[in-house]
């Protein structure tokens, strides 16, 4: 009685893992599905059992799936890359100096931008943003690249900026000193990390921007001096952004 005692609880300790454990199948578009994966007749399909339903479900829809079937594993990844539009929301701190005496300050910088994704290195698109300063608010306008290193739903993350900028003077009207900002080419670039669950999701970026500026201030009447600035700055930023 005892040796049959033992025996079931070790057939029920080995079956176990095989009900409990649920085979994973994420798809392109950021979904999972759970369930129990089986044998298909065709290359191009997997045939998935979730509860008391049979999916058949296309290869072309699925990022990455792990099926462990006896002692095999198997294992698979595709680096294919849904094509579409994605927009983005950017809140980011500009660290540096405003003079070379100054202490590192966090400056605020917003933006908004529409991309299209081609390939998983190849997303194009423009951006308008946002910088406060002391003296003025800057408004740059870019043309935006970014890559994605790794699968469409998570991977390493590079990205580009170029473009102008339109500046806004903060100096009230009728203050004792006249100041006029001209702003020029601005770039950027970095890395992160992007997190995708279905259509929408989030990066974290850590990246150096410059900004060309032209400081023209009078110093007495009828005369003006100008200075050229570059404003070098390490970016750190959260986006989150929308696909379809």
């Amino acid at each position: 009685m005892i040796k049959k005692i033992i025996l079931v609880s070790f057939t029920l300790f080995l079956l176990y893992p095989a009900v409990a454990q649920q085979d994973k199948v994420y798809f392109k578009n950021g979904s999972l599905l759970k369930g129990q994966i089986s044998k298909s007749n065709h290359e191009d399909t997997l045939l998935l059992e979730v509860e008391e339903n049979t999916f058949r479900v296309p290869l072309s829809l699925i990022e990455e799936f792990k099926w462990k079937s006896g002692l095999e594993t198997i294992k698979y990844k595709s680096y294919s890359f849904p094509k579409g539009w994605q927009t983005s929301l950017e809140a980011s701190a500009l660290l540096g100096k405003h003079n070379d005496d100054d202490r590192v300050i966090a400056r605020p910088s917003l933006s908004i931008a529409q991309l299209y994704q081609f390939s998983s290195l190849m997303t194009f698109g423009a951006s308008a943003g946002f910088q406060s300063y002391d003296d003025y608010n800057v408004f740059p306008i870019t043309f935006n690249y970014q890559g994605i290193i790794g699968r469409s739903r998570k991977g390493l993350v590079v990205f580009g900026k170029l473009g102008q900028s339109i500046t806004q003077d903060k100096t009230e009207p009728g203050s004792d000193i006249d100041i006029e900002i001209e702003s020029g080419l601005n770039y950027a670039f970095g890395i992160g990390y992007q997190q995708r669950s279905g259509s929408t999701g989030f990066q974290i970026r850590l990246g150096y921007t410059t900004q060309y500026l032209t400081r023209t201030r009078e110093v007495y009447e009828g005369y003006w001096i100008s200075n050229d600035r570059r404003l070098n700055r390490i970016t750190t930023g959260l986006i989150i952004f929308f696909n379809y």
